[in-house]
């Protein structure tokens, strides 16, 4: 079936109310036979179908447009009621009660909010019934109208969702470009600032000086814009890049927007420094490991001006012996094995 008939059964069936409306229509009026057809100029298609007496149509399945009576309401946009189609001086030569071997019918237009029409709520039955009545009319056209309801509260939210997903998408590049820019745009601002420092600690001119400090400032006060810049996509981007350098490789897989390193110290504040304006470092968390084999990172980070986040060393278990040599240490493993130092 052509997509766009697919999709108005999907929305039919996801109407809860449906079942009921027909099973209340078939109840009310005595017929065997009641549908939610979906009328075009040139398709009838069952969209929900309630069949008591073997009419022998399920959902999805069509008649010839040309033959049914739905075709007329959409082009009038009038409900019709028929009593006993052999009685009816309207309808007794009507070729459609002949060829569905039907006496009472009943069909209301479904019209969405905005005026276009949807299809028909219409019902059947062999034998006649009573149905061209204010009531019995007004009745179908009450559930018509929350059928169409149901429609167009669907079509809004599909179209809602649709716009709310572009827009997550928009702003997820958005964040994106955000952060890269703001990684691009450290790297130079960081040699700028460590230029002007140098420069600062070198015999300068009376003229010159004052230039220089300008331009140290003036780089302190962009690192603060970019700052603010990268602690935004951070937070809407979900935590922005991380570098990770460790000894021995992870167990596990690494998680997303992680670059990880594998290397072994010692460690010099050049290439630290080095490290840190590549992937436009903004904050070190580091464990407290006690010894001068990972300060390097530290002295780099003061010369950046990036955060340091220090993990505390545990505190020792009670009655724990303490050594600060080599030597210390094997009389402290002899004493131990009993043995003397």
């Amino acid at each position: 079936m052509e997509t766009p008939f697919a999709d108005d059964l999907e929305a039919i069936s996801r109407i809860e109310a449906i079942p009921r409306i027909l099973e209340v229509v078939c109840r009310t009026t005595g017929l065997g036979f009641a549908a939610v057809a979906r009328v075009t100029e040139n398709r009838w298609i069952a969209c929900a179908v309630r069949d008591e007496i073997a009419f022998g149509l399920q959902p999805g399945g069509e008649l010839l447009v040309e033959t049914t009576i739905c075709s007329e309401v959409r082009d009038s946009g009038l409900p019709v009621a028929i009593d006993h189609a052999a009685g009816d001086e309207a309808f007794c030569n009507h070729p459609t009660p002949k060829v569905y071997g039907f006496q009472s019918y009943i069909s209301v237009p479904i019209f969405r909010p905005d005026g276009r029409f949807f299809g028909t709520l219409c019902a059947l039955d062999p034998k006649p019934a009573r149905l061209n009545t204010l009531e019995t009319v007004g009745m179908f056209k009450l559930f018509a109208d929350l059928i169409a309801f149901h429609l167009d509260t669907q079509e809004r939210l599909k179209l809602g969702e649709a716009a709310l997903q572009a827009e997550r998408h928009n702003a997820q590049l958005r964040e994106q470009f955000i952060a890269v820019l703001g990684h691009d745009l450290r790297n130079p601002l960081n040699a700028i600032a460590g230029g002007a420092k140098v420069l600062l600690k070198t015999p300068l001119s009376e003229q010159a000086t004052p230039v220089v400090e300008m331009i140290q400032s003036s780089a302190v006060r962009m690192a603060g814009l970019i700052d603010n810049v990268m602690d935004f996509a951070r937070g809407r981007f979900g935590g922005g890049l991380s570098l990770v350098r460790t000894v021995d490789p992870p167990d596990g897989p690494v998680p997303p927007r992680m670059t990880l390193i594998l290397d072994r110290g010692p460690y010099m504040v050049e290439s630290e420094s080095a490290l840190m304006r590549e992937h436009g470092t903004g904050l070190l968390v580091t464990k407290n490991s006690g010894g001068p084999m990972t300060a390097a990172k530290l002295t780099a980070a003061r010369d950046l001006g990036v955060q340091v986040v220090m993990v505390a060393r545990p505190a020792l278990p009670p009655d724990s012996t303490v050594v600060a040599t080599v030597p210390e240490t094997m009389c402290w493993l002899g004493a131990e094995d009993g043995k003397p130092g």
